[in-house]
């Protein structure tokens, strides 16, 4: 059974989240093809598969931030038994909608009390993990 892993994108990337996956489990898969896209603080990014056979399990789901490194899918032959899945429990955070979610609960200031936003700002936009992470 060969480990998909999330690749080291650069020297600062720490944590990505994946976007999208382009095949299913039970899908062949060719080494060197795109299988999964990911979003990191500065761009989105899309990481081919290191080993070629059947997607057998997919371990990350869409929109959940993991460190680099970490084992996102496994592939192998279609008569290969899986190992035991508890080994890949990933030190995964929260889900990008629910962190998104819950910064939305912080308490409103009184408008009159809060300064004016620069217009340079983004109200409601895509929020990086790094950011969410200081927020």
């Amino acid at each position: 059974m060969n480990e998909i892993k999330l690749p080291q994108l650069g020297q600062s990337v720490e944590e990505a989240y994946i976007v999208e996956w382009f095949k299913q489990e039970g899908d062949e898969v060719s080494e060197g093809e795109p299988l999964f896209s990911v979003q990191t603080d500065k761009a989105e990014i899309e990481c081919e598969a290191t080993a070629s056979g059947v997607l057998r399990k997919i371990i990350i789901d869409p929109d959940v931030t993991v460190d680099v490194l970490t084992v996102v899918a496994l592939v192998g032959s279609t008569d290969e038994p899986l190992p035991d899945l508890a080994q890949y429990e990933a030190p995964a955070t929260a889900p990008v909608a629910a962190a998104a979610a819950s910064a939305d609960t912080i308490t409103p200031v009184s408008r009159s009390n809060a300064p004016a936003a620069a217009p340079h700002e983004s109200a409601g936009g895509p929020v990086s993990p790094r950011a969410r992470r200081r927020a």
